[in-house]
């Protein structure tokens, strides 16, 4: 059975299930397909799972259908059965269905209902469901586990299960809210319902933990008895599990929800177990972590004896020696404090929102975790931040670019808050090497610490480990996607610093080309005259090329007129004046017509003595393409720029965002991935769209799926379409009708400004794929 036919199957049978269920007479009040679990296998998703109540988490039983024998479905059932609190489950095979059982450790049958194929297909598989609940009944009854043995994987289900059922109330609540000028703009609904819902769990968690809540409350009072019952918790959680007087309050329903959970959580009784409270959070924590802004620290803090850790972004709660300081989001800082008391650990030292409120006192010797806020801040913000740098830096000014990112003033202040030998270990995004905004951040670690790894990988952000002191007769390790390297930190700091790009990103076979004295970084006193000519061959042959987008950032290549002060700038490694003056033999002027670039490659390839002929085939396949396409296509940057500016003078337009501005306030479903989405297959009215990581988003509608395919080629990883489906269709087609236009005269212009129409047609194409619109097949439908 095919994932299409098992999601048909499965829908099929769900329909007849609620139509006998709707008759009253089984104990079952809803049937769901494919919901998503937490397992001790990871995240799971059965085809159907009987419900005698979602609210509460009590299942009567979970249908597997495996493709071909019973077997093949039991290590899933298992796992399920066990995060729901049930020790059964049945599988569907072709040719019967099993009911399994758990006895002890062992799995055995306790029952077969084989399937006949002598009757008509549909009549039989409604016979056999409706065979299959009856006998859920009793096993609902008799195969439930009894609370005190209840898996951690079930109370981590259960409130994750109330968690997701309250967002979207949250989030429209939210809306309302800002549209009322309640509450101040800033973060998006869906992040601060996902906040609120989750801050609201573990306060409800905690409380019921240390047992500090009456079991008479109501739900119209659960959030004022909380806020008291919070001043006797602990002081870590206390602190961490604060409510502010500004919090905007539960919306009813979402309180009955909440109070649900509080009552089924007072019925299983955890809190005469407390080792399970910690371990569900954890499982709980794990799977929200990236939600909540967590990510893997880059290694395992190391820390001096008698020093504090300062940990930010953590994924989960680490355990260091000594004293540890926390900067995260709100409800990860709770759930680390939480699960500290929990454990019987003491609290941390301090906990923080934001990397920037840190004052200079902490003085962390180690420093472990991920910087990751790109947005740039507002002109009105640079007074505040670089006040905020003046505490951690009071002799030293920094001349930021107007659009630095907001973790490049977060990163310059933690240097300066780390203590005199501390270790900075780091995730940060990786395009600061060779942005402008990176000159002061290299210039400062050069001057007062030492490098110790940098590192950059398909799978990770880059990573950077300082010492902050001053070695030079250290050795730097810089690992890149074609090998690592071993070099001299002294020798780092005398170059340009675009040696640290190039050390990181080139092949050892180019890299040994500035060691070894054939190629060397410029600079404006050293720079040679009288070879405009071959210089600026240079920067047009694949070498060229590849070395200009590994120090540049994969800028445009510069006009001739500008090679000298960009490649002065941005470090771009030329031939020595002896090999340039070779190269000057070829013949060719500006008046004759400068030498073919097939017979200057020739030669320089000679003179470097090297016998490459495509360095750009051994980089990484994320910094090929751009090259790839500009061999391909023999127009100059210059003219692919000067059109895109032109015809996208007013700006791209915004899906779906832009489009709904018409609308006043319409009910939106966000839907999830790692885009772009890839159409997978299509039944009816549902389609199965495929995102970049494998992972199957199902959707109802032509219009959603379309919507979705156009809204994700940016790379964007949510998407908030109308729950109105004629809505979505009506914004999709005025969407396409404005790149269609948009197309049109894109491809005039190019048309008026290239006689080749095969040429004009692949600049029109290159342009469009370089403003991330989405491809052309999408639109012209």
């Amino acid at each position: 059975m095919d994932q299409q036919t098992l999601q048909l199957f499965s829908r099929q049978l769900a329909h007849w299930a609620e139509n006998a269920i709707s008759q009253g007479r089984f104990p079952f009040r809803k049937v769901e397909t494919f919901p998503s679990l937490l397992t001790e296998k990871g995240e799971m998703h059965p085809p159907l799972v009987f419900w005698i109540n979602r609210a509460s988490c009590m299942a009567a039983g979970i249908l597997i259908l495996p493709p071909q024998d019973a077997e093949e479905g039991v290590a899933m059932g298992r796992e399920c059965a066990r995060s729901l609190g049930l020790r059964h489950f049945v599988t569907w095979a072709p040719h019967e269905i099993v009911f399994w059982e758990e006895r002890g450790e062992t799995l055995a049958r306790s029952k077969t209902l084989p399937l006949s194929g002598t009757e008509n297909a549909a009549a039989g598989f409604r016979r056999a469901l409706l065979s299959l609940m009856n006998e859920l009944k009793v096993l609902s009854v008799l195969g439930a586990v009894p609370p005190g043995r209840l898996s951690p994987y079930y109370l981590a289900n259960l409130c994750r299960g109330t968690l997701l059922s309250v967002l979207p109330g949250l989030a429209e609540d939210c809306r309302a809210a800002r549209g009322e000028n309640r509450l101040e703009r800033g973060q998006t609904p869906e992040i601060l319902a996902l906040q609120k819902g989750m801050m609201t769990l573990l306060r409800l968690v905690g409380l019921t933990a240390h047992d500090l809540l009456l079991p008479t409350v109501q739900p119209e009072g659960l959030e004022r008895a909380m806020r008291f019952a919070l001043d006797n918790l602990p002081p870590g959680p206390r602190r961490a599990l604060l409510m502010p007087e500004e919090e905007w309050p539960l919306p009813a329903e979402e309180a009955v929800a909440f109070h649900h959970l509080f009552r089924r959580l007072v019925q299983l009784g955890p809190g005469e177990d407390l080792t399970r409270y910690p371990r569900f959070l954890e499982i709980l924590l794990d799977h929200e972590t990236e939600a909540l802004g967590g990510f893997p620290l880059p290694v395992h803090p190391t820390l001096a004896e008698g020093s504090a850790t300062l940990l930010i972004n953590p994924d989960r709660l680490h355990r260091v020696g000594g004293e540890v300081l926390e900067t995260a989001s709100i409800p990860l800082l709770a759930f680390t404090s939480l699960l500290r008391d929990l454990h019987g650990l003491p609290p941390a030292r301090m906990q923080s929102e934001s990397v920037l409120t840190l004052s200079p006192e902490i003085r962390p010797g180690s420093v472990s975790g991920t910087l990751k806020d790109t947005d740039v801040p507002q002109v009105r913000e640079h007074q505040a931040l670089a006040a905020q740098l003046r505490s951690s830096w009071p002799t030293r000014r920094f001349p930021l670019p107007p659009r630095t990112p907001r973790w490049t003033w977060e990163f310059l202040h933690l240097l300066g808050l780390a203590e005199d030998g501390a270790i900075i270990d780091l995730h940060l995004p990786d395009a600061w090497l060779t942005a402008d905004f990176g000159a002061p951040l290299i210039e400062l670690i050069k001057e007062q610490f030492t490098l110790n790894r940098l590192e950059v990988n398909a799978e990770a952000p880059l990573r950077i480990r300082l010492i902050k002191s001053m070695d030079k007769e250290a050795t730097a390790r810089l690992i890149g996607p074609q090998g690592s390297k071993e070099l001299s930190w002294q020798r780092i700091c005398s170059e340009h610093r675009a040696f640290l790009p190039l050390g990181l990103h080139l092949p050892a076979s180019l890299f040994s080309l500035l060691e070894e004295g054939f190629l060397h970084l410029p600079c404006a006193s050293s720079w040679p005259d009288g070879n405009e000519r071959e210089l600026y061959l240079f920067s047009r042959s694949p070498l060229g090329r590849l070395l200009w987008e590994t120090v540049s950032g994969c800028r445009p290549l510069p006009p001739r007129d500008q090679v000298r002060e960009e490649a002065v700038l941005r470090g771009l490694p030329i031939p020595t004046g002896e090999i340039l003056e070779n190269l000057r033999l070829l013949p060719g002027t500006d008046d004759t017509g400068l030498p073919r670039q097939t017979d200057f490659d020739k030669e320089l390839a000679l003179w470097l003595e090297t016998d490459f002929k495509n360095p750009e085939a051994s980089r990484s396949p994320a910094r090929r393409q751009p090259l790839r396409r500009a061999q391909k296509i023999p127009i100059s940057e210059e003219l692919a720029e000067e059109i895109a500016r032109s015809v996208f003078v007013d700006g791209l337009p915004r899906f779906p965002e832009q489009y709904m501005y018409g609308y006043y306030r319409p009910r939106l479903v966000e839907y999830s991935f790692s885009g772009p989405l890839i159409a997978e297959e299509e039944f009816f009215d549902r389609f199965t769209l495929r995102d970049r990581k494998g992972r199957l988003l199902d959707v109802e509608g032509t219009e959603t799926a379309q919507a979705l395919l156009l809204a994700s080629c940016d790379g964007r990883t949510t998407v908030a379409l109308p729950e109105d489906r004629h809505l979505t269709a009506t914004i999709v087609e005025r969407y396409r009708s404005d790149l269609k236009a948009m197309h049109r005269n894109l491809v005039q212009q190019a048309h008026v400004r290239l006689t080749d129409p095969q040429a004009a047609d692949s600049l029109a194409s290159m342009v469009w794929r370089s403003a991330l619109l989405p491809p052309w097949k999408l639109v012209d439908i």
